[in-house]
C-alpha cells in the first residue's frame, strides 16, 4: 500500500472538566466572543475560499506531477495515462486533503506499475509519486494470433503495443510458445493459465543467458503419469532440444535447481562451442546433476540403440 503523507491529527482530551470551566459565569462572555470570532472567520473563508484555491501557487499541472523515471522498455507516458484513466482532470490542487490518496489509486491501476511506494505533496505546489515499474521478462506467442504478448515475472500481462514499433527488441526477450489457452485476460491482470504462470519463471531464470545460449523458445513438455507439476523444454535457434523440467521453485525430488541447469548448459556450450551436436541439432537433458546428451530417436525399429552420453 502506498505511503501517503498526512498532517498529524491532534488527540481528543477528556472534555468534561473543560466544558465545566467554559460554562462558568466568568467565562461565558469570553466564550460568546470566541464563537463570534470563529463564526466570522468561517464566513470570511467561505467567501474567499474559491479565490484562494485558484491561486497559481496551489495549482498542480502536469509538470508538477513528478514520477519515478520510467525505464527504457516503457514508451508510454505513464503519468499522463494514469491521471487520464482515473479521470483526474488537471489542474489539481495541493490543498485538497484527498489528493495524495486519489493520485496513489490512479497509479496503482496503471498496468506498468507494480507498486506505489509513496505519494507526497508539497509547496510550492507539487506531488511526487514513487513507484516500482513492472519489467517484461518474456513474450508469449499464441497460435492463430498475430503479435506477441509481454508479461513480467509474475505473469502480469503488460501493454504489448509498446513493443510493436520495435520488433527486434521484442524478439530479444525469451519466447514462451505452445500456449493453447485463449483466455488471455486483460492488460494489468495476471494471466490465468498455469502454464504461463510457471513458464515465465523459466524465462526469468534464463533472461541473462538467453542470447549466450542461442535459445529460441520455451515450450510446455509432456507430463509423465502421476506428475502434476508443469514441465518445459527449450529449443535453440539451431534446433537442439533441451529437456529443462520443472520451473524454478517447483522442482521435483532429485531434480537439479535452475542455477545448476544453467551452469551445466553454459559449461557444455563453452566446452563444445555451442549446444548443437557435431552433425546438427541434438537432445540434451539437464534435469539431473549430470548433463546428458540423449541418443537421436531411431528411424526404424531395427536401428541400434546408442546409450546416452553423460557429461559433467
Amino acid at each position: 500500500m502506498a505511503k501517503v503523507s498526512k498532517s498529524p491529527t491532534p488527540g481528543v482530551p477528556v472534555l468534561g472538566p473543560i466544558f465545566g470551566l467554559l460554562l462558568g459565569p466568568r467565562v461565558r462572555p469570553l466564550l460568546g466572543i470566541a464563537i463570534v470570532v470563529v463564526g466570522g472567520a468561517y464566513w470570511a473563508w467561505s467567501n474567499v475560499r474559491d479565490q484562494v484555491l485558484a491561486e497559481a501557487q496551489y495549482q498542480i499541472g502536469l509538470e508538477q506531477v513528478v514520477v519515478t523515471a520510467r525505464p527504457e522498455w516503457i514508451k508510454a507516458d505513464v503519468r499522463v495515462e494514469a491521471l487520464r484513466n482515473a479521470s483526474l482532470d488537471l489542474p489539481l490542487n495541493v490543498l485538497d486533503d484527498q489528493l495524495a490518496e486519489r493520485v496513489a489509486k490512479a497509479f496503482e491501476f496503471h498496468p506498468w506499475v507494480a507498486e506505489v511506494r509513496q505519494v507526497k505533496k508539497s509547496l510550492p505546489a507539487q506531488v511526487a509519486v514513487d513507484v516500482v515499474y513492472r519489467k517484461p521478462v518474456c513474450m508469449v506467442e499464441l497460435p492463430d494470433r498475430s503479435g506477441l504478448y509481454a508479461v513480467d515475472a509474475a505473469a502480469f500481462l503488460l501493454p504489448s503495443q509498446d513493443f510493436l514499433s520495435e520488433p527486434k527488441k521484442a524478439a530479444a526477450y525469451p519466447r514462451l510458445a505452445g500456449i493453447t489457452s485463449m483466455n488471455v485476460g486483460r492488460v494489468g491482470v495476471r494471466w490465468p493459465d498455469p502454464l504461463v504462470q510457471t513458464g515465465v519463471l523459466v524465462a526469468a531464470a534464463l533472461e541473462e543467458v538467453w542470447p549466450k545460449l542461442n535459445l529460441a523458445r520455451i515450450t510446455p513438455a509432456e507430463v509423465e503419469v502421476g506428475q502434476s507439476v508443469p514441465q518445459f523444454e527449450l529449443t535453440t535457434r539451431g534446433g537442439t532440444q533441451i529437456l529443462w523440467g520443472s520451473a524454478p521453485t517447483t522442482e521435483l525430488a532429485g531434480e537439479s535447481r535452475a542455477a545448476d541447469k544453467i551452469a551445466a548448459l553454459l559449461g557444455y556450450a563453452r566446452d563444445h562451442g555451442s549446444l548443437e551436436g557435431r552433425n546438427g541439432p541434438q537432445r540434451i537433458d539437464v534435469r539431473t546433476r549430470e548433463i546428458t546428451v540423449l541418443a537421436a530417436k531411431p528411424k526404424n525399429a531395427t536401428a541400434a540403440k546408442k546409450p546416452p552420453e553423460k557429461r559433467k
